[in-house]
């Protein structure tokens, strides 16, 4: 995966989760879809927050069932929001996260 489209991820993910907030800048997801690499349905992927350096949530999938654009988006609101270990993050907290993805091979 080249540099461009790990930032893209990263843009994904971060846009989700504003997405959720009722912000949100630009429209990352759509400028992924126009990249053929972003677009393959492959191997799985997990997302992960680290708030000050400390786990705020992680949700993964050992294998991808979409292309990984999309599906690094719906990670991103999932460890955000759903993961049970964790109270749903909240809108102060997002700018204070580092976003960490993992796409298996």
């Amino acid at each position: 995966m080249h540099t461009k489209e790990q930032k893209l991820l990263l843009e994904i993910a971060r846009d989700s989760i504003a997405r959720s907030f009722d912000e949100g800048n630009g429209n990352p997801l759509g400028e992924a879809e126009k990249d053929e690499g972003l677009q393959e349905i492959g191997p799985g992927a997990f997302v992960t927050l680290k708030e000050k350096g400390n786990l705020r949530g992680c949700i993964g999938y050992l294998v991808g069932d979409r292309p990984i654009c999309r599906l690094v988006d719906m990670l991103a609101k999932e460890a955000a929001f759903e993961d049970y270990r964790f109270r749903p993050l909240e809108k102060e907290e997002l700018p204070l996260c580092d976003i960490e993805i993992s796409i298996l091979s």
